[in-house]
């Protein structure tokens, strides 16, 4: 853990697709659950994708508080400040990607239809990011360990703040990352 400033900014880009997570099962941390019945090199359905996908960019949320408590709890990690994040719907390489949204065909015609709409330039996407590792209105104690869109936190649903997620997202955690790290 001393790898990082005591007073250091971690800054997650997550989605607001996050929000697609209706309530994570406190069993089913990890994504075994559904790739464990697929073969290798199967091609993942739209449904599957973005259950996936919605369901780690929700626990992205969840471990950013936990992270969040927990160092804080601590006197030398006390000032590091942890933060996730919507970036917008940024133009990246990934909506034409073969292996990514372009692998389903409707999803990829939706997304240009909506990307032509309300995307974002990579610049434009930085500034949640930027102003997340700057601003001392982003570090200030209630503000810490949230999700922001834009310059505001938004509202989470209640899963990000269930004790039995929260412990069973840290022990999987530990588990995947192969460390002991309890402050």
């Amino acid at each position: 853990m001393g790898a990082f400033a005591s007073d250091a900014r971690i800054v997650q880009t997550s989605s607001a697709a996050a929000y697609s997570l209706i309530y994570p099962n406190p069993l089913h941390l990890s994504s075994e659950d559904i790739l464990s019945a697929k073969q290798e090199g199967e091609k993942l359905s739209l449904a599957t994708s973005s259950l996936l996908y919605g369901r780690a960019k929700g626990l992205q949320i969840v471990w950013t508080s936990i992270l969040q408590e927990k160092l804080g709890r601590t006197e030398r990690y006390k000032d590091v400040v942890v933060q996730s994040c919507h970036p917008g719907w940024v133009e990246t390489g990934f909506w034409k990607d073969p292996l990514g949204v372009a692998a389903h065909p409707y999803l990829a015609k939706f997304c240009q239809c909506i990307g032509m709409v309300i995307s974002a330039t990579p610049e434009q996407g930085a500034v949640t990011p930027i102003f997340l590792a700057t601003s001392s209105k982003a570090s200030e104690l209630d503000n810490r360990g949230r999700f922001w869109d834009g310059f505001s936190w938004r509202w989470t649903p209640g899963w990000v703040v269930d004790e039995r997620m929260r412990a069973g997202l840290w022990k999987q955690w530990q588990v995947d990352a192969d460390v002991q790290a309890d402050f």
